[in-house]
C-alpha cells in the first residue's frame, strides 16, 4: 500500500485499538516501538532526512512519543505538519477522548509509572503535571483542528472515541482509497473505570511531599524518597532523586579531600 496513515493524537487515546485494527486489515502498521519510532522521526528531521527513512517497511504509524528521564518528543504535536508537507496525500487521524477521562488513564498507564517518569522530566509534583497535560492536549487538539480546516483537500478525521461509531474510521479510509476487510474499530467507547491501588495512591501522595521538601528540608526529603522505595523499589523518581543525592554528597567528598587532603578533618 502506497498511502500512509499517521495517528496524531495523544497515547491513551485508543491508539493501539487503531494499531490492531489496521493490522488486522492487512496494512503495515507500526505502534510505538518503546520510543525508537519517535526518536527515528526525530532524527530524520534534525539531519534533514525525509521523516519516514528508515522506516520503509511501514505504511501507519502510531503512538509517534518517546519518553525517558532525559525528555520527550511528540511527533504528532510537533511534526504533523512537516509530515503533511512531505505527504500530502496521506492520511491523518486526530484521535481524541474527553481530557479529564484521558488524563486518568495516563495516571494509571504503567500502574504510575508513566506519571513517576514525567516527574524526573518537568520536576513538578502530581497536581503540576495534570495541568501541563491538560494544556498540552488542548492546544495541541486546537492546533491540529486550525491546521486542517486551512487544508480542506487533506485526508484528515477527527475522530472522537466518546462519540464515534465502530466503523466511522473503517467508512472514512475506504472512502480514501483504503482498501479494508473489516469495518469495526475495537474498543472505541472503552474508558477506564479503576482507580490506582491504595498503595500507589500513597506512593503518588509521598513522592509530591518529597518534591516539597527537597529544597528547604533535605533530610525529610531522603526519608520521604525512601519510604517510596519501601513501597516501589523500582520507583524511578526516588531513585532519579537519590541517586542526584548520592552524587553530591560524593563530589563534595571528593572536592574537601582535594582542598585539605585526606588526612585533614573540616
Amino acid at each position: 500500500m502506497s498511502i500512509k496513515i499517521f495517528q496524531i493524537g495523544f497515547n491513551k487515546c485508543g491508539t493501539l485499538s487503531i494499531h490492531d485494527f489496521l493490522v488486522e486489515n492487512g496494512i503495515r502498521s507500526v505502534h510505538y516501538l518503546k520510543g525508537e519510532l519517535a526518536n527515528i522521526i526525530f532524527e530524520n528531521h534534525e539531519n534533514g532526512c525525509d521523516l519516514l527513512t528508515g522506516l520503509d517497511e511501514y505504511d501507519a504509524f502510531s503512538d509517534m512519543e518517546s519518553l525517558t528521564a532525559d525528555g520527550f518528543q511528540y511527533v504528532a504535536n510537533d511534526l504533523f505538519k512537516a509530515l503533511h508537507r512531505s505527504y500530502p496525500d496521506a492520511i491523518f487521524i486526530l484521535n481524541t477522548r474527553p481530557v479529564d477521562v484521558w488524563i486518568n488513564s495516563r495516571l494509571m498507564h504503567g500502574g504510575g509509572s508513566y506519571l513517576d517518569r514525567y516527574r524526573c522530566i518537568l520536576d513538578k509534583p502530581k497536581a503540576d503535571i495534570i495541568e501541563v497535560w491538560r494544556k498540552q492536549y488542548q492546544e495541541h487538539v486546537a492546533n491540529v483542528l486550525s491546521y486542517f480546516s486551512e487544508h480542506p483537500d487533506a485526508h484528515f478525521i477527527h475522530l472522537d472515541l466518546a462519540t464515534s461509531q465502530p466503523d466511522e474510521l473503517g467508512l472514512f479510509l475506504q472512502k480514501s482509497g483504503v482498501p479494508l476487510t473489516k469495518l469495526s474499530l475495537p474498543h472505541v467507547h472503552k474508558s477506564p473505570s479503576k482507580k490506582l491501588p491504595k498503595t500507589k495512591e500513597h506512593l503518588s501522595h509521598i513522592l509530591d511531599a518529597a518534591w516539597y521538601f527537597k529544597n528547604d528540608e533535605s533530610s525529610v526529603c531522603e526519608s520521604l524518597l525512601l519510604a517510596a522505595l519501601k513501597i516501589d523499589p523500582t520507583n524511578v523518581y526516588a531513585k532519579s532523586e537519590l541517586n542526584k543525592k548520592t552524587s553530591i554528597v560524593k563530589y563534595w567528598t571528593r572536592k574537601i579531600k582535594f582542598i585539605f587532603g585526606d588526612n585533614q578533618s573540616c
